[in-house]
């Protein structure tokens, strides 16, 4: 039987080539496809457990601590731990620090903004007698603002008084504390910098950073230094050298018409002597004194504006002194305001307004003359008012920098260190100024021990603890289970909020900032690594299920037209004796040396593809489960009797001879219309699923890396769908026409011309493919819908995929039909 098999496809030698090209393409598409798919979850999967895990896993936060952002977005913005009205108690953190499951627990407690040293900027004296005036200005990196107000003083000619000068302040100018012979001298103002209680061990271990000096022991020196404030509680603070504090300083001189005669008749007529400073007259005499000094006319104008960001770092800062020349130096003589920490301020968070595509941040106020965008709430006195009253007193002892550890830090939303720069359109930074109220959180500049944050917030200092679960070594599916238990052993220790932090990711998002513009900002989307992996899973396990049904039908469709083409053969062998199971053993065999033929042409491909590298070994693997897959089913529809014979209805409804046709060879229509039914909700499937997936995804820095990564075989999955639309038209519609042959002899004998019957087949073909695609395009809505939230957009995806893909398969039929009635010959 194997040798009248073999003699039957070489006899057939068209319908079997044609069946053997429709195998290998069915084989080696979907081997393809599946592949592509399989690398889409392989690359999704392998960059989760590489990328996915941080420096730490969990988040324990005070409950009711989210913003209306992190609740409504999913989103936190950087630095989000630097704002909190604690919560936690240390002794609640060392608790969660003893479970064995917790490699790390490293607390942080948020303190709010506070003043270290300052000290003044000394200047040169002028060439002769003039009017300095200061003014410093601090920058958001858009705008420059005027920060505190301007410091004017009148250097006088005084020939023999120290370096020649005496001088005399503006009556609105706070007096520094002058002594005589004084250089020109301004008090830089109090800059605020953010401070975080942390434990300097764990957080060693997070960071990688040493933070032992916290504990060494004050130097007598400090001590001496600090013993004003005896009552007090010393916190040793250590502050970060990284950030450059935005100042500068604008140096105005106005050569006056006064020589020292002049100085020497002013000091007469004060009643001071000549070797007494102007500075120690009463304020009656200062406003008389200014006023006559202003209305002399200028001789002269210079200004100089000088940057003292690299000199002015937070908490402590040598003295300086600049020249005219902007020649910086240390300064010998100078002055400093101390014990202004027991003073601080704290801000609240930034009442974001959101809308569709971006956050709207307004100005709510200013804090010297600088605009903020948060409340600022004054806590304490300056140490000066009581000494007694003082609870606490920072000492600056060290710097320390995060700035090596900056790619280490940015694993993970630490909250703390790590800022990436918020830019406008046209790529210009914006930073914070050096008054708080930002809209941008500032990394920490100052750190002090846990245990002294009680001295600032109390009995529940800590806002948020930072856990790494033990025995992880890469974001994967047991990786989950543990922190999940880590999750659940927490929530039985006390009512907290807590985030798995574990694949956490930067997401871009736009503000539109009152007083600047739009700018872009990167925040942090918690979880981002869930997401990713469940957005994928599930697109791609449903993309791989149309995939399989779509090649099963395909050869359903394939062996019925095959069946129905040859049922005149089939007639024959069952005249002359055949049985039913000897008909259906021939067939097998000749489907079965078709098949062969297909594997192993398919097989060569696939070796091909992995010889040039396009595909790897596992294709193989995939393409012998296919084969196997596909011949378990021609078995068993060959296990089905054969029907010889058309089942025809008359008094078919319509008058119209398309219509007809078409309820009249409707079992022929019935698995191509499914066929192509099931490619339009595959491709709109497809394209709607990677558009959506994409978009809740590839926002974040992680989900944008996994889709560039896997782009190219989301195509492939496109372009491999239309293909087998391509195929299932072509191959429907040359079967289809092979089976009405008859028909078409005797509509050219009642008179019918070639172009008719060319076009009556194509508006069968075209009434048909478009029922067949409008109802693939409803089921593919509805299958989007349950899967994903359906949007306007998605109803223009679908009616432009349905426009597509109707066109190519009405010129594919085009094509087709034309052809098959050219080989017909019954017009020759």
């Amino acid at each position: 039987m194997i040798k009248y098999a073999w003699t039957s496809v070489k006899n057939n030698k068209s319908s079997s080539a044609l069946f053997i090209i429709a195998m290998i393409a069915i084989l080696t598409v979907s081997t393809i496809s599946l592949h592509s798919i399989k690398d889409i979850q392989a690359q999704v999967d392998d960059d989760i457990k590489h990328y996915g895990r941080g420096s730490y896993d969990i988040l324990v936060r005070a409950k009711d601590s989210q913003t209306p952002v992190e609740k409504t977005l999913g989103v936190v913005e950087e630095n989000y731990l630097g704002a909190g009205n604690g919560g936690i108690t240390i002794e609640m953190w060392k608790k969660i620090q003893s479970m064995e499951e917790i490699e790390i627990a490293a607390p942080v407690a948020s303190l709010g903004y506070f003043t270290g040293f300052s000290r003044t900027v000394d200047f040169p004296f002028p060439e002769s007698s003039s009017l300095l005036s200061a003014s410093f200005i601090t920058s958001d990196g858009i705008h420059e603002y005027q920060w505190g107000d301007k410091k004017e003083t009148f250097y006088l000619k005084q020939d023999g008084y120290f370096d020649g000068f005496d001088f005399l302040k503006d009556f609105s100018h706070l007096k520094d504390g002058s002594v005589s012979g004084e250089k020109p001298m301004f008090m830089i103002p109090q800059s605020f910098h953010l401070v975080m209680g942390i434990d300097f061990e764990q957080e060693g271990k997070l960071t990688g950073i040493p933070f032992s000096e916290l504990i060494r022991e004050l130097s007598p020196e400090e001590q001496m230094f600090m013993s004003f404030a005896e009552n007090a509680a010393i916190i040793k603070v250590l502050y970060l050298k990284d950030p450059k504090i935005p100042v500068k300083i604008n140096i105005n001189i106005q050569n006056i018409p006064w020589e020292t005669k002049d100085t020497l008749a002013l000091k007469e007529k004060l009643g001071i002597f000549h070797d007494s400073m102007l500075e120690s007259i009463d304020d009656e005499a200062r406003k008389s004194t200014i006023e006559l000094l202003s209305n002399l006319e200028p001789i002269s104008n210079t200004s100089y504006t000088f940057d003292l960001s690299n000199q002015v770092t937070p908490f402590y800062f040598e003295p300086f002194s600049v020249d005219y020349n902007g020649n910086i130096s240390p300064s010998e003589n100078y002055a400093t305001s101390i014990g202004e920490s027991s003073q601080f301020y704290s801000t609240s968070p930034v009442e974001y307004q959101i809308k569709k595509d971006y956050l709207a941040v307004k100005q709510v106020g200013e804090q010297d003359h600088v605009p903020t965008y948060r409340e600022i709430k004054k806590h304490g006195q300056p140490a000066y008012y009581n000494n007694t009253a003082v609870p606490f007193l920072f000492v600056p002892i060290n710097a320390f920098s995060a700035k090596e550890y900056e790619k280490s830090l940015a694993a993970s939303p630490l909250g703390i260190y790590h800022q990436a720069p918020t830019t406008t359109k046209d790529g210009t930074v914006v930073h914070e100024t050096a008054v708080p109220g930002s809209f941008i959180s500032s990394p920490a500049h100052g750190l002090i021990d846990i245990n002294d944050t009680v001295h600032i917030k109390g009995e529940k200092p800590i806002d948020a603890i930072r856990i790494k679960v033990a025995g992880i070594h890469q974001y994967d599916e047991e990786a989950e289970k543990k922190i999940l238990h880590v999750v659940e052993q927490l929530h039985k220790l006390g009512d907290f909020h807590i985030d798995i932090v574990a694949g956490a990711s930067p997401k871009t998002m736009q503000l539109d900032v009152e007083g600047i513009g739009m700018v872009t900002q990167q925040w942090t989307s918690l979880g981002a690594a869930a997401k990713i992996t469940d957005g994928w899973n599930l697109s791609n396990m449903l993309i791989s299920g149309l995939f399989i049904l779509v090649g099963f039908i395909y050869i359903l469709n394939r062996i019925f037209f095959w069946k129905n083409t040859r049922k005149n053969e089939t007639k024959i062998l069952s005249d002359i004796g055949w049985s039913d199971r000897h008909i259906n053993t021939f067939h097998f065999l000749e489907l079965g040396i078709l098949g062969v033929i297909a594997t192993f042409i398919s097989f060569v491909i696939m070796g091909s593809f992995i010889y040039f590298q396009l595909l790897d070994g596992s294709s193989l693997l995939l393409l012998s489960g296919i084969c196997f897959l596909f011949g378990l089913m021609i078995f068993i529809i060959c296990l089905k009797p054969s029907n010889y014979q058309l089942t025809i209805k008359q008094g078919a409804p319509g008058k119209s001879i398309f219509v007809r046709n078409l309820y009249y060879y409707r079992k022929f229509i019935a698995l191509t219309f499914i066929q192509l039914m099931i490619i339009t909700i595959l491709l709109y499937f497809v394209i709607g699923s990677i558009s959506t997936t994409s978009s809740l995804t590839s926002d974040t820095n992680l989900g944008a890396y996994i889709y560039n990564a896997i782009s190219f075989s989301l195509l492939l999955i496109m372009v491999v769908s239309v293909i087998l639309a391509v195929i299932t038209v072509a191959e429907s519609n040359t079967s289809f026409l092979t089976l009405r042959q008859t028909e078409m002899r005797t509509l050219r004998d009642i008179g019918w011309k070639r172009k008719t019957i060319q076009l009556l087949y194509l508006k069968e073909t075209a009434t048909w493919t478009a029922c067949s695609i409008f109802l693939g395009t409803i089921l593919g809505i509805c299958l989007f819908v349950i899967t994903f939230d359906f949007t306007l957009f998605m109803t223009l995806i679908a009616l432009l995929i349905s426009v597509v893909l109707y066109g190519i398969v009405l010129i594919t039929s085009y094509f087709v039909i034309s052809k098959q009635i050219h080989l017909s010959r019954i017009f020759q």
